[in-house]
């Protein structure tokens, strides 16, 4: 979901995007990372990566199943994501 569109204010003209505003706002959700997968194989020396013409992810819950109100979330969570500061997190 690309929570910065929803929450832009200069989209507010947008129903749609007021709609799943309001929608998500008053929903539980399960705060997740999502995770890019890739399949490969290591066959030494080389390493036989395959590519997709489909993105294929995952989602890792943040804090376990447990559902939380958009309230609840923390201030840093709610930020646009910056790409220099991206991990490799496992």
């Amino acid at each position: 979901m690309d929570l910065q569109l929803f929450f832009d204010d200069s989209y507010s003209d947008r129903e749609h995007l007021r709609r799943q505003r309001e929608f998500i706002q008053n929903s539980l959700l399960v705060p997740a990372l999502r995770q890019d997968l890739t399949l490969s194989l290591r066959v030494a020396p080389y390493k036989i990566t395959i590519i997709s013409i489909w993105d294929v992810y995952g989602y890792r819950p943040k804090q376990g199943l447990k559902p939380v109100r958009w309230e609840q979330l923390p201030p840093e969570w709610l930020k646009p994501p910056n790409p220099q500061e991206a991990s490799e997190d496992p």
